[in-house]
């Protein structure tokens, strides 16, 4: 088991990193299954592991380049 801590990231560190407005983010945690980063509500915010977003991003990519036969 990975006993260190993840690197969390806000709901504004992640927008400006996908560069979506924070609507775009928010709707994507409403509807669920895979649209969008899985965040988790931390107090009165919602955070995202660093890790996650990375994996979701490279898995966006990796399905848009086989979708166009560029693997």
């Amino acid at each position: 088991m990975n006993d260190e801590v993840p690197h969390l990231l806000t709901t504004r560190e992640v927008t400006e990193l996908l560069r979506v407005p924070i609507s775009t983010l928010n709707r994507w945690r409403r509807d669920g299954e895979g649209k969008g980063p899985i965040g988790f509500r931390v107090g009165k915010g919602i955070r995202y592991p660093a890790d996650g977003v990375i994996a979701w991003l490279a898995e966006k990519e990796s399905a848009e380049r086989a979708k166009d036969g560029r693997s």
